[in-house]
């Protein structure tokens, strides 16, 4: 029917995500090109070229995780976990780097609250940190110190367990733990 190839107004459609698409990976060449350490390197431009190729094609888990990259690179790390997160989301199969960093990320903004003792906050980051990579077990550690903030000391002990049972950690560090729950065990009685 009228140039669509049998296929309806489906035609007219196909060639405009056809033409979005070879628009989305250019754009996505470029940013590639301008994140290349050295004297052409340009973040903020990768960035203008990704959020086009976003604009363009937004089920592309790869250009999120280069935009969070470049938020990255540039110490935005609030941008850089939501696009990561994003990334995350459209990915089939989650890939480990990409969750470790994103969690890596979501804890250290946890240990900041923790510093400024706003303890809630903490435990809902490090709780975030944990639902996007559970086998980040250090966080495990980070919840509970703040617990201990917030004087759950039952809540506590429970993260320190869960660290020593999911952890290959070194002696030292486990008996460190084992002597911090000893003693939060002897604050209970």
């Amino acid at each position: 029917k009228g140039g669509t190839d049998g296929d309806g107004d489906r035609g007219p459609l196909c060639a405009m995500q056809q033409i979005n698409s070879r628009g989305a990976s250019s754009h996505f060449t470029d940013a590639t090109r301008l994140m290349q350490p050295g004297p052409n390197q340009s973040l903020e431009g990768a960035i203008a070229e990704l959020s086009k190729a976003i604009f363009l094609v937004d089920d592309r888990a790869e250009f999120f995780e280069a935009r969070g990259k470049a938020y990255y690179y540039l110490r935005d790390y609030k941008t850089a976990v939501s696009n990561f997160k994003q990334a995350l989301k459209i990915q089939s199969g989650e890939p480990i780097e990409l969750a470790r960093l994103t969690s890596n990320l979501v804890d250290a903004d946890g240990l900041s609250r923790l510093k400024a003792k706003e303890f809630a906050d903490a435990i809902h980051l490090f709780s975030q940190a944990l639902t996007i990579d559970p086998s980040n077990s250090y966080i495990y550690v980070h919840r509970a110190l703040a617990f201990i903030g917030q004087g759950k000391v039952q809540e506590a002990i429970k993260g320190l367990e869960l660290f020593l049972s999911k952890n290959d950690a070194s002696k030292k560090t486990a008996v460190s733990i084992h002597i911090l729950v000893a003693r939060l065990n002897r604050q209970l009685k």
